[in-house]
């Protein structure tokens, strides 16, 4: 009876952590209000920044700017599983597919005494060549759009 049992269970992990995706890169780090977090990419000869902050944290919701290819989006971040990530396309306007590589940022906790948030953020390479040059806390970098 246990040996069926074991077996299945054996197979049931061996599917989760096959088809589990696979990170490039990922990082953890903590940002204060207005703190400007600075990732960059190189794909053959092209380079590219990605910048992002949080400015108010109201209602459970944590209010970012990312600055990317040079739009500046904005977006609302929950703790709970369905709100908590916001995902937007690496080297490519829009992702083709599956395997397009892209940039997940995902918000984990908000730590009122020190006013703090903590993030996590996941680099999917897609299956294409790329690398990441730098990550680093750096002065504003304004986010405008133009």
């Amino acid at each position: 009876m246990k040996k069926p049992l074991i077996g299945g269970l054996f197979w049931l992990f061996l599917a989760i952590f096959s088809f589990a995706a696979e990170w490039k890169y990922q990082g953890e780090l903590e940002l204060a209000k207005d703190e400007v977090y600075k990732i960059s990419l190189k794909q053959k000869e092209q380079f590219k920044d990605l910048f992002f902050r949080w400015t108010l944290f109201k209602n459970e919701g944590l209010v970012v700017h990312l600055k990317y290819d040079g739009f500046v989006h904005q977006f609302v971040l929950y703790r709970d599983y369905q709100r908590s990530g916001f995902k937007i396309p690496l080297f490519s306007p829009e992702p083709k597919a599956m395997g397009e590589p892209y940039f997940w940022l995902v918000f984990k906790d908000y730590r009122r005494d020190v006013k703090r948030a903590r993030l996590k953020f996941y680099i999917h390479d897609g299956g294409k060549d790329f690398s990441m040059i730098s990550q680093e806390k750096v002065g504003s970098v304004g986010f405008r759009a133009y």
